[in-house]
């Protein structure tokens, strides 16, 4: 069960990851076409 609870987590972590680059990269071009 503990083994299960990890992965979860593991899981949740990269989905955050993978979101919190998603909006770096929108305000990045953002930030890029008002220059």
């Amino acid at each position: 069960m503990k083994k299960e609870q990890h992965h979860k987590g593991w899981n949740e972590i990269k989905t955050n990851d993978s979101w919190a680059i998603f909006k770096i990269m929108g305000e990045f071009v953002n930030g890029f076409e008002k220059m």
